[in-house]
């Protein structure tokens, strides 16, 4: 007798080729979660170094000269900032108005009348200086040597200007945007929107703290834990 010729497969074949499908796909899918975790953790901690880098850049750059008066906590999540603008010897002082020489300014950008403040120390020898809005910017001479210079338009003070310090009153804030919070810089004459540079953060937890010769802020990067950032402050003027 010839044997049966196999046409197909048997039952049983069919059902372990299936288990061992079946298997597979689980395993398959197990891999692909946990694979698709460890993205979602590494972008979630990438995004909180972005927080944090964002926000040392910031004091790096806006921060780095300015003295305890610049700054004043609002609340634990606004901050009134005076941005370092820039500063100069002065070459004249009229009493309504200054003249810093161009030579002698050092700086991020010019003046701008509406937009800046001018810190002016009006004694030396006291250390004491006088904050005063800055109505208008123009273009003047220095009658000593005829050097160019800017000339500051201000309100009248007592007593004569030796330096000029330009600063612009700005607000930090952790602000709530969506589903988290951002921190955002604001013209605290509210000219503008608020331009955001820092997130996203936990909701509600970003903190501004403040000590006698340094400023604390808590940033708290979502998807990881909170970092305490401490910028150091001068003390004067």
């Amino acid at each position: 007798m010839r044997a049966l010729s196999r046409g197909g497969f048997m039952l049983v074949e069919l059902l372990l080729g299936l288990v061992a499908l079946g298997i597979f796909a689980a395993t398959l899918v197990v891999i692909v979660r946990g694979a698709a975790r460890t993205a979602a953790r590494a972008a979630q901690f990438l995004l909180a170094d972005r927080a944090l880098l964002s926000l040392r850049t910031f004091a790096q750059q806006e921060l780095r000269d300015a003295m305890s008066s610049d700054v004043t906590v609002l609340s634990p999540m606004r901050l009134a900032l005076s941005r370092p603008i820039g500063e100069a010897t002065v070459c004249l002082d009229s009493g309504g108005a200054v003249l810093l020489a161009d030579a002698a300014w050092t700086g991020t950008r010019v003046p701008e009348g509406g937009r800046d403040d001018a810190w002016l120390l009006v004694d030396v020898g006291a250390g004491t200086w006088q904050r005063l809005p800055i109505d208008s910017v123009g273009r003047d001479r220095c009658p000593l040597d005829g050097a160019p210079a800017t000339r500051l338009a201000l309100a009248p003070h007592v007593g004569a200007a030796a330096m000029v310090r330009v600063v612009e009153p700005v607000e930090l804030s952790a602000y709530r945007s969506g589903a988290a919070d951002w921190f955002g810089l604001t013209p605290a004459s509210r000219a503008s929107a608020v331009q955001p540079f820092a997130g996203p953060l936990v909701t509600a937890a970003a903190r501004f703290a403040w000590a006698p010769d340094h400023l604390d802020i808590t940033v708290p990067p979502r998807g990881a834990p909170s970092t305490v950032v401490q910028l150091p402050l001068g003390n004067l003027p």
